[in-house]
């Protein structure tokens, strides 16, 4: 009787500890409101890891035995403020500051994440072309006909 109770025990304290390593190498990737994640494997010792699935905020991807992360990406509107120091046609310097809404469409994430670098797409594909636009809309007035035709311009 005693030995079999002591292996029990045995068989007890082995699935508790199971247990616990089983849960500590688990995860649960977790996505906040207004976000959309792009849940990826990253293996431990074999696999190819990469794209899970995508998870709409808020909420979880799910509780798996494999190391997935999430890159959550902000697809609430964002105003982006730039600030501008040019020369207007007449050759004299104009500092403004343009204001600009970005969205990133919903269900896009895939995307955003493997082609324009995930958090920093603004930065990474945006801002340049935007200012460049903005430049070259501003350049081709006087610096009083920018001051006048700020609609215009704005359009």
């Amino acid at each position: 009787m005693e030995r079999r109770i002591g292996g029990l025990a045995t068989v007890i304290i082995g699935l508790v500890i199971f247990a616990i390593v089983a849960f500590s190498m688990s995860t649960n990737p977790y996505t906040p409101e207004g976000h959309e994640g792009y849940v990826f494997e990253k293996p431990r010792v074999w696999g190819n890891g990469g794209f899970q699935g995508a998870v709409r905020g808020p909420g979880n991807y799910g509780f798996a035995i494999w190391r997935n992360r999430a890159i959550n990406v902000d697809f609430r509107p964002h105003t982006i403020n730039e600030d501008f120091k040019i020369l207007a046609r007449d050759d004299l310097n104009v500092a403004f500051r343009f204001q600009g809404v970005f969205k990133v469409n919903e269900g896009t994430i895939q995307e955003v994440v493997e082609k324009y670098g995930g958090q920093i797409w603004y930065k990474r594909f945006v801002k340049e072309p935007f200012r460049s636009f903005v430049r070259d809309s501003v350049q081709i007035y006087d610096s009083r006909e920018i001051k006048t035709k700020r609609e215009v311009i704005a359009q």
